[in-house]
């Protein structure tokens, strides 16, 4: 199906806001953007770098994709809003972000490029192994593990990540939303092999190309 909205929350891990607080700052509050929809990439198609970047991080996140328009959403009524879970990452160009961040600059162009989105298959609900805000979630790149977590290090938990953007604009059948990431942060280069995992889940794996 088309996808429509894709929303990052950046900070939603008390580690990784620690490791980014040099950069991003101290934040009070998840932070908020968007990428568009031609950043989004399947397997096996593989992570393609940005020429005007030469720092792209992984960020292993889980994403939830919105199944019913729904609009100032309170926590406890958002899990019918969920059509289903992906495992996904969140690229970013580092250094782009870091000019942007000093300048006052949005982070568009360091979170939006094309392949800056990967994702898994779609796992509904009934699909789901266990609990999906307890699940170990784990990012080996070239079989060195690089984040191991869980998204029960969640700040929000899914119905609240909902509840607090659904305050702000209307979540629509499509939207996915990419919940944040666990520390361990770190650059990926050409010729490196990523494979995300949520237990809860399943993994998926990626090449990156120059």
């Amino acid at each position: 199906m088309e996808h429509g909205k894709i929303i990052g929350l950046g900070k939603n891990y008390q580690a990784h806001a620690e490791e980014m607080r040099e950069i991003l700052g101290n934040v009070e509050r998840p932070v908020v953007f968007l990428k568009p929809p031609s950043a989004l990439l399947h397997e096996p198609d593989p992570i393609r770098l940005p020429g005007y970047s030469h720092n792209v991080h992984h960020e292993l996140e889980l994403v939830v994709e919105v199944g019913t328009r729904c609009k100032e959403v309170a926590a406890a009524e958002a899990w019918p809003c969920i059509r289903g879970y992906r495992i996904g990452l969140d690229l970013t160009a580092r250094d782009v972000q870091q000019e942007a961040k000093r300048n006052g600059w949005p982070w568009t162009l360091g979170k939006g490029f094309d392949t800056a989105a990967p994702i898994s298959r779609l796992y509904r609900p009934e699909a789901v192994r266990g609990d999906i805000m307890n699940a170990r979630m784990v990012l080996t790149v070239n079989d060195a593990v690089r984040q191991d977590a869980s998204t029960a290090d969640m700040t929000l938990a899914v119905p609240e990540v909902i509840e607090y953007l659904s305050g702000f604009f209307t979540l629509e059948p499509g939207d996915l939303i990419f919940t944040g990431t666990p520390a361990g942060v770190a650059q990926i280069n050409p010729g490196d092999e990523l494979v995300a995992r949520i237990d809860a889940l399943g993994e998926m794996t990626f090449r990156v190309e120059g």
